[in-house]
């Protein structure tokens, strides 16, 4: 299941890149799958991947106009389905020191809904969200993101 956070931050995009790869050195070890270009970074574990591009700012601007949201960064996010239960708590893991380091973040399923945001530091949970989504995305697996979220109803797109 592919996923789309979006991040204001105050890094640039080799900074970012050197955080990510850091962030899934400490928690993985040298079990991680690390591919990079100039334009393109690529790392991996057995649950999920993240995927950050360079120049592709389209997402970006139609983020920020769409959701009236801050954000500068763009990170693709591939939970695999056969580790998919495992995969989201790491993914999440991850995406909470990402989130820790900025003022806000936009947490999408591709082509669905707003599952999370964060704005001015404060985490908002989606209330509206399909029942698969609620299964995934349960106050067990949001405490692994802050214990300190509160919850709204938020508008699809």
């Amino acid at each position: 299941m592919e996923f789309e956070l979006f991040l204001f931050s105050n890094r640039d995009y080799c900074e970012m890149i050197d955080m990510v790869e850091q962030i899934f050195t400490n928690f993985y070890g040298g079990k991680v799958k690390i591919i990079k270009s100039e334009d393109e970074f690529y790392i991996g574990t057995k649950y999920f991947s993240f995927s950050i591009e360079q120049d592709d700012k389209s997402d970006i601007e139609f983020v920020k106009k769409n959701y009236d949201i801050k954000v500068n960064e763009y990170i693709t996010i591939e939970v695999f389905n056969k580790t998919f239960d495992d995969g989201i708590l790491e993914a999440l893991k991850v995406m909470k020191v990402l989130l820790d380091g900025s003022t806000n973040a936009l947490f999408l399923e591709i082509g669905d809904r707003q599952l999370f945001r964060k704005e001015d530091g404060q985490l908002w949970i989606n209330t509206d969200l399909e029942d698969y989504q609620k299964e995934y995305l349960t106050p067990a697996t949001l405490e692994s993101l802050s214990n300190n979220y509160k919850l709204k109803k938020m508008e699809m797109i």
